[in-house]
Parts: structure tokens; sequence; C-alpha cells
């Protein structure tokens, strides 16, 4: 039933505790489980661990970029190498609470992706106003209506991911996905999760270089992205609030 996919670049001290929470919060929830973690060309002991990780539990699904190809890169993949109907997309450095999950499955009872934004979000200040800056200029620019485009924690139908085609390799790549269901005129529902402080690993995302990168993508796309973003007639996204987080 559903697929846990997993980006990972250097989170070795975060992949264990990761697992853990996850399976104890959809083990309930979902049969079958799985969880497709793609490590991105890490240096540390990503991989390792990922092996160690595999023999103990079937349900774990390493696959491996031999070097870094970005973000994007990651999540292509992992979107292939999933099985199941429903995809759950979230991060590996335990910044977000696999918890939240449930509410995200009742939203997509009626729904084609379940977008989640954080409520309220635990990162460093110069963080928080890029990424902010970031969602209003994407989502302005293409229409996305959801408030907050990079969280990394999102639910798809593989209805909607059949028209999803992965171009970008950095962090472009939430709104071009966000663009291309909302364009083919899938339902977009909002919930707020719950986020956290980074406890081990190295954030990047605020690196000049990121940044930069990011802008060029943007640039690059603009026409595919403004062109795939026009949805059919009558359609488009909403907001569904979900239960108080705990």
């Amino acid at each position: 039933m559903l697929s846990v996919v997993l980006p990972a670049h250097n989170e070795a001290d975060n992949l264990a505790p990761m697992l853990r929470d996850g399976f104890a919060a959809l083990d309930p929830l979902a049969d079958p489980l799985e969880f497709v973690i793609v490590d991105d060309g890490s240096t540390d002991r990503t991989w390792a661990v990922l092996e160690q990780l595999a023999q103990s539990d079937a349900r774990v699904r390493p696959v491996r970029h031999e070097r870094n190809r970005g973000y994007g890169a990651a999540l292509a993949t992992g979107l292939a190498a999933a099985r199941h109907d429903l995809v759950l997309l979230c991060d590996a450095d335990r910044q977000f609470d696999l918890a939240d999950a449930p509410a995200m499955l009742e939203a997509a009872e009626d729904s084609d992706v379940v977008a989640g934004y954080r409520a309220p979000r635990r990162d460093p200040g110069g963080r928080r106003f890029i990424g902010q800056t970031w969602s209003r200029l994407v989502g302005g620019l293409y229409g996305l209506g959801v408030r907050d485009v990079n969280c990394a924690l999102k639910l798809f139908h593989r209805r909607a991911l059949e028209s999803v085609e992965i171009r970008s390799r950095g962090a472009l790549v939430s709104a071009e996905i966000l663009a291309q269901v909302r364009g083919a005129g899938h339902r977009i529902a909002e919930v707020p999760v719950r986020h956290y402080p980074r406890t081990a690993g190295a954030q990047s995302g605020a690196r000049a270089d990121v940044v930069l990168k990011a802008l060029l993508e943007l640039v690059q796309n603009h026409r595919r992205l403004r062109a795939c973003a026009r949805p059919p007639r009558g359609t488009g996204s909403r907001s569904r609030q979900s239960s108080p987080l705990r």
C-alpha cells in the first residue's frame, strides 16, 4: 500500500532512528510497507548503515548513486523504485515526524496529492527567509497554490505521479513536481506538519552555491514549468486542516 521514499546524503547518524520511528508510526497503517532510501553519493558511512538496516528488515530497500547527483536526481530514482500505490516523500534528516502520516493519509482519501507545510518551521532565520522567499517566488510564477513549496513531507497517489517527469537536479524539484501535478488537474490538499531542528549531519540548502544553482535552474526551466502549470478549467488546489499538532 505505501512506499516511503527518503533521499539521503551523508545521513549515517540519522538513518537508524529515522527508520525506527518510521516503522513505529506506519506499521499500524500500511501493509505492505516499504522504505526506499536513496544514498546520493554519500562520503560518510551512509551506505554501510543502509546495508545493515536492509539485512535486518527486507522492507528497507536501499538504492545507491555512486556519485552525488543532486536532490532532484535522488527523488527521481526513489520514485522510480517505489512499488506501491501511495508514495510518501520525506527527507532522511529527522526534521520531520512520520507520525504526521495519518493526517496525510486521511486527506488523501479525497485528494490526489497532500502537501505538508511546516508549522512552525524550525530552521535558522536565514534558512527560513530563503525558504519563504522561494515559496512566494515559484508559487507566484506558477500558481502552485501551496504555502510551503519545499516542505519535504508530501504524499502522492500513483495516478498523480504518472503525470510527473523530473528533470531538475536541485532545489527546483519540488516546484517542478507540484507544477506538473497541478497542471494535470490533480487535487492538492494541505496539512500542517511538525518540524524539528536538525541534530545530526549538515544542512546545505542555505549555502550560496545551492541558492545560485536553484535560481539558474529556475531560469533554464521557466518556460517549460509555466506551460505545464496551467491546469484544466475547473481544477486546482485547496487546503485542508488536520487535527491539532501534538
